[in-house]
C-alpha cells in the first residue's frame, strides 16, 4: 500500500512536467448539422436506496436489505491512524487536535456507524484539554477549510460490502419516483436519444461521474437508473486523474498504475480504490488503453455528464497542458455532427460555454450595480491545478470566471444556474457585460431545457415545473449607475425559436393570457434583488396580469430602483399542466423591459 504522508516522486515529476507545457486553446470544429443538447437542474432525482425522498411507499419496501446506504462513518483504531498520518491537511497542529477530538468522541459511538450529520454534530459538541487551554470540537471544525473536511470524512467512512469480495451498489425504482419533473426529464432524454439510436436497438448512453471530486460515489446510481429507463447505459471514467495519468503515459507508461496518488492530487480525493475497488480497477484497466475511452464514445448515442463542478469538468475534459482532450475532441465531433445528444447536470451545466466569447461562471455572488470586473482565469488550468485549490476556489465569494471554452456546447451566450432561488440576476448581467456576450441563459430548479441547434439557429424547449430565464444585455444602455435589459422567462410547454438576433416563443394551448377583474394591480417589492423576490414580482405581474412591476432595494449603501415594464410586444402566458398524473402551475413572460438605477447619493 502506498505511503499517503508523501506522493511519489515519480508522480510529481510527471504532473510538474506536464503542466509547465504552454496553454493550448480549444478551436471549436464548425456544426455541419443539426446537434442537441439538454441541460438538467440538479434537483431531479429518483427513487434510490440513497434518496428515498422521491420514493412512494411501495418503493421505499422494493429495496433489498443488502444495498449501499449513504456513506457511513465510524471512529475505528484504523481510521484514527489514518487522520494522524495521511497528508489530508498541511496544518500539522490542527491535525493534532482533531485526532484527539476524534479520540474524545470514540467512546460514545463504540460498534456504531454515523451518517455525516451525525459525525458533524459528535464532533462539534466535544472539547478537550490542550496544555492549560480548552479547545471546542465547534472552533476546531470551523477552523478546517472545506476540502479538509471532505479528505477527512474520506478518511472516516466505511466501506459498504456484501462480502470480502463484493461491495454494496445503490439500488434504483424508477416506477416508482414521485419527482414528477425528474420523470418528465428523463423520458425526454431517452426519446431524444431513441431518435439517435434508431428503434431497432436500445439507445446506449455512456455517464461522466468525474466533474465531482469522488468519481464512483454515483456510478451505480445512474447506470441502474438509466438501465431502468431502457438504455445500454455504460460507465465513462474520465476525471481528472484519469486524465492526467492518461497524458503521463508520454513520460512514464506505468502512470496509470498511479492513478490512486493522482487522486488526491488532482481530486483531493482519498481512498477511492478501497471503497470502490471493482470501478478502481475498471479506470486503470481503461486508461491502460492504447486509445482510451474513444472506442466507447464512439459507440454512444449520448453523454450524460453528472452534476458536479465547471473547475473539474475542465480539468475531466482538458489535459494539463490546457489542451482538449482526445476524448472531448470526440464528443464535440460527433455532437456537431448530431452523432450524439450531449446532456449536462446540476453544476457542471455552468461549464457550458459559447465557443466564440466563452465564459464560465465558478462562484461568487454579485452585490453591485455599476462594477463589472470579476476575478478572471484564462483557463482553468490558471484557475487551480491541484484539487484541493478548486474546491476553495469554488467556495470563493467573490465573483470568479474562467474565459476559456469547457464544454463549448453553445453558439452564443453564457449560461447560470438556480438563478431564481439564489438571485444570481445582477452576477448574471455582470458576466455578459464582462465577456461581451449579449445573452444569459438562467437554469431554474426542477427545470430542464432542450436546446438543438441548426446553423447557429436555436430551438428551445422547457419541461419542469420550473423555468429558464433568458437576458438579452445591450452594452450601449448599460453605462455608469444604469442597468438595462430584456427579460424572458420560459416555462413547461414553451417551444423558443432565437433566429437573426431575435426571440420569438410559442406557448402550449393550455396556456391563456390572464384576465385582468377590476382596476390594473400595483405590483411592488421593498426588496427586489434580494433572494428569490425578483422571480417573485416577475411572477405576481404574470399571474395578475399587471403591465408594471416597481421595486427598490439598497445595495453596497447604494440605493436602487427597479422597473419592470411589458411593452406593447410583451407576452404574458398562465396555466396548469398536467402530465403524467400530476400538476403543476407555471407562468411565462416574454419581452419584458427591466431598468435598474442606483439612485444618486445626497
Amino acid at each position: 500500500m502506498t505511503n499517503k504522508k508523501t506522493f511519489s516522486k515519480n508522480v510529481q515529476t510527471f504532473v510538474s512536467s506536464i503542466i509547465a507545457t504552454s496553454f493550448v486553446a480549444f478551436t471549436p470544429v464548425a456544426a455541419v448539422s443539426a446537434n442537441t443538447l439538454l441541460m438538467l437542474s440538479d434537483d431531479l432525482k429518483v427513487c434510490s436506496s440513497e434518496n428515498q425522498r422521491f420514493c412512494t411507499k411501495e418503493g421505499k419496501e422494493s429495496f433489498s436489505d443488502d444495498v449501499k446506504q449513504k456513506a457511513i462513518f465510524d471512529i475505528t483504531s484504523e481510521a484514527l491512524l489514518r487522520v494522524s498520518e495521511y497528508a489530508w491537511t498541511e496544518q500539522e497542529e490542527l491535525k493534532k487536535q482533531v485526532a484527539d477530538i476524534l479520540k474524545a468522541v470514540k467512546p460514545k459511538f463504540e460498534n456504531k456507524t454515523l451518517t455525516e450529520r451525525q459525525f458533524v454534530r459528535a464532533l462539534r459538541g466535544v472539547s478537550i484539554e490542550v496544555g492549560t487551554e480548552t479547545v471546542s470540537g465547534r472552533d476546531i471544525w470551523q477552523s478546517l477549510y472545506e476540502f479538509e473536511k471532505r479528505n477527512l470524512f474520506d478518511l472516516l467512512e466505511q466501506k459498504q460490502a456484501e462480502s470480502r469480495s463484493k461491495r454494496k451498489k445503490t439500488e434504483v425504482n424508477w416506477a416508482q419516483s414521485t419527482n414528477l419533473e425528474a420523470t418528465l426529464a428523463y423520458q425526454k432524454l431517452f426519446d431524444l436519444s431513441v431518435e439517435i439510436s434508431g428503434p431497432k436497438r436500445k439507445p446506449r448512453i455512456a455517464v461522466v461521474t468525474g466533474t465531482d471530486r469522488d468519481p464512483y460515489a454515483r456510478v451505480d446510481y445512474y447506470l441502474g437508473l438509466f438501465e431502468q429507463i431502457g438504455f445500454e447505459a455504460t460507465w465513462l471514467p474520465i476525471d481528472a486523474a484519469m486524465q492526467t495519468a492518461i497524458t503521463a503515459k508520454e513520460y512514464e507508461k506505468s502512470s496509470c498504475d498511479s492513478l490512486e496518488e493522482f487522486q488526491i492530487k488532482r481530486l483531493a480525493s482519498f481512498r477511492r480504490e478501497v471503497l470502490y475497488p471493482d470501478l478502481y480497477r475498471q479506470q486503470v484497466s481503461e486508461c491502460k488503453k492504447s486509445s482510451p475511452l474513444i472506442d466507447t464514445i464512439k459507440r454512444m448515442d449520448a453523454i450524460y455528464i453528472a452534476d458536479g463542478s465547471p473547475l473539474l469538468s475542465y480539468h475531466a475534459f482538458y489535459t494539463p497542458t490546457g489542451a482538449p482532450s482526445e476524448s472531448l475532441t470526440k464528443i464535440i465531433d460527433m455532437f456537431n455532427k448530431n452523432e450524439v445528444l450531449v446532456a449536462v447536470e446540476g453544476g457542471s451545466v455552468n461549464a457550458i460555454t459559447n465557443a466564440r466569447k466563452p465564459l464560465s461562471i465558478l462562484a461568487g455572488a454579485v452585490n453591485e450595480i455599476n462594477t463589472i470586473v470579476p476575478m478572471s482565469f484564462a483557463s482553468g488550468h490558471d484557475a487551480c491545478s491541484l484539487g484541493a485549490d478548486c474546491i476553495a476556489l469554488e467556495s470563493e465569494r467573490d465573483f470568479t470566471v474562467v474565459e476559456s471554452p469547457i464544454l463549448p456546447l453553445l453558439p452564443f451566450g453564457i449560461v447560470d444556474t438556480q438563478v431564481s432561488k439564489r438571485g444570481k440576476q445582477l452576477r448574471g448581467l455582470h458576466a455578459a457585460l464582462f465577456s461581451d456576450n449579449q445573452r444569459i441563459f438562467g437554469l431554474d430548479d426542477k427545470t430542464a431545457v432542450v436546446v438543438t441547434n441548426q446553423d447557429n439557429n436555436l430551438e428551445l424547449e422547457v419541461i419542469g415545473s420550473g423555468g429558464m430565464w433568458l437576458f438579452e444585455v445591450n452594452r450601449e444602455n448599460n453605462e455608469g449607475g444604469v442597468r438595462e435589459f430584456t427579460s424572458h422567462y420560459f416555462t413547461h410547454g414553451d417551444h423558443i425559436a432565437m433566429r437573426s438576433g431575435g426571440v420569438s416563443v410559442e406557448f402550449p394551448s393550455w396556456k391563456y393570457a390572464t384576465q385582468l377583474n377590476g382596476s390594473q394591480p400595483q405590483v411592488t417589492s421593498a426588496q427586489a434583488l434580494s433572494r428569490n423576490n425578483f422571480f417573485k414580482l416577475n411572477e405576481m405581474m404574470c399571474q395578475t396580469g399587471a403591465k408594471q412591476a416597481l421595486g427598490n432595494d439598497r445595495i453596497n449603501e447604494q440605493d436602487v430602483s427597479l422597473s419592470i415594464a411589458q411593452s406593447s410586444s410583451a407576452l404574458a402566458r398562465l396555466g396548469v399542466a398536467k402530465v403524467r398524473g400530476g400538476e403543476f402551475r407555471v407562468c411565462s413572460l416574454s419581452q419584458v423591459a427591466n431598468k435598474l438605477t442606483v439612485s444618486p447619493n445626497l
